[in-house]
């Protein structure tokens, strides 16, 4: 028995107590004459079924033309989340494969199009309201009014609000709207 592999003994004969001494039949006991295991505890399954999940309706969204004006002594910001920029290269389509698009040179666009609900625009412009532009000589940087990065911020003689060098133009396609650059546009979200 200290040769067992599987009811067979080394020489590969099948030990006694096999089927033909009169053991239980092979279906009862496995393949091969192998005893069937008995699992102990074994675990019950469990249900995976879904739960009904449901989704909010999309939100309504706009095409809005997003920029900096060339006099912005930055090159892009961010209100909100979103990155307001002088201009950007422009992407055509593709030769071939219109889904697909490719940086043109060196054809320069301003600002950049987004796409975004109302919720989105009002975080931009509560952004661009907190944002000024302090000057200390020749350098010129960005401060948030809201204390969020600067804790110590007080307003001084020459801070400039952000909002001067800033358009948002809502569009109708992005593909439709001149975005020839430097642009022609006001900067809209002064207050």
């Amino acid at each position: 028995m200290s040769d067992d592999v599987f009811g067979f003994d080394a020489a590969g004969e099948q030990e006694s107590g096999s089927e033909a001494e009169g053991a239980a039949p092979a279906a009862a006991t496995g393949t091969k004459g192998r005893k069937k295991r008995k699992t102990p505890n074994a675990p019950k399954p469990l249900s995976i079924t879904p739960k009904k999940v449901s989704f909010p309706e999309p939100e309504e969204r706009s095409y809005y033309l997003c920029g900096l004006l060339p006099d912005c002594p930055f090159g892009s910001i961010s209100f909100g989340g979103i990155d307001f920029s002088k201009w950007e290269q422009s992407q055509v389509p593709r030769e071939g494969d219109p889904t697909r698009t490719i940086l043109s040179a060196p054809m320069q666009v301003s600002g950049r199009v987004h796409h975004l609900t109302d919720v989105q625009k009002e975080a931009v412009l509560e952004g661009v309201a907190k944002k000024v532009i302090r000057s200390a000589g020749t350098q010129k940087t960005l401060r948030s009014m809201d204390g969020s990065r600067y804790r110590d911020f007080r307003p001084v003689a020459g801070d400039e609000p952000v909002a001067t060098y800033v358009y948002m133009v809502e569009i109708e396609s992005p593909t439709l709207v001149d975005r020839t650059y430097p642009p022609a546009y006001p900067p809209l979200l002064k207050r």
